[in-house]
């Protein structure tokens, strides 16, 4: 028997191994919808692990970046085709990087597009180069 409670921990959905059938608050749900539902629940715990961010829509400021880096992310894989910052959406500052939400002009696919290399740690937070190599100069003075 596998349960799964909905936002305000309110609906229960139950899989019934004899019948082989799913309910949700009562009502038979398609197995489609139980793996939808168990797909959000994990989201959810992954989005709270998640490190904080700033999100910011417009980019102003100044950058630093490492170019062949960013050369290299600004490529669409579907169409072979060259992206272009001026198609960015969004911006996640993580201290000194920074990781450009871009929409491919020909397809319509969202690109995440990072201004530095990262590394990941033992506990699977990310790392970017850019700021580790300031704090290491800084110390370094």
């Amino acid at each position: 028997m596998l349960s799964l409670s909905g936002k305000a921990g309110k609906a229960v959905c139950l899989l019934l191994k004899m019948e082989n059938r799913v309910r949700c608050k009562g009502r038979f749900i398609t197995k489609s919808k139980l793996r939808w539902l168990e797909n959000v629940k994990k989201a959810a715990t992954l989005k709270q692990r998640n490190p904080p961010f700033i999100e910011n829509t417009k980019s102003d400021g100044r950058r630093v970046i490492d170019l062949d880096y960013l050369f290299e992310g600004l490529w669409c894989h579907h169409f072979k085709q060259a992206l272009t910052l001026r198609d960015r959406l969004s911006e996640k500052k993580m201290g000194l990087a920074s990781i450009f939400k871009v929409k491919c002009s020909k397809c319509n696919a969202f690109f995440d597009i990072s201004t530095s290399r990262s590394s990941s740690t033992k506990n699977f937070h990310k790392v970017y180069d850019v700021n580790c190599k300031m704090a290491l100069g800084t110390y370094e003075n």
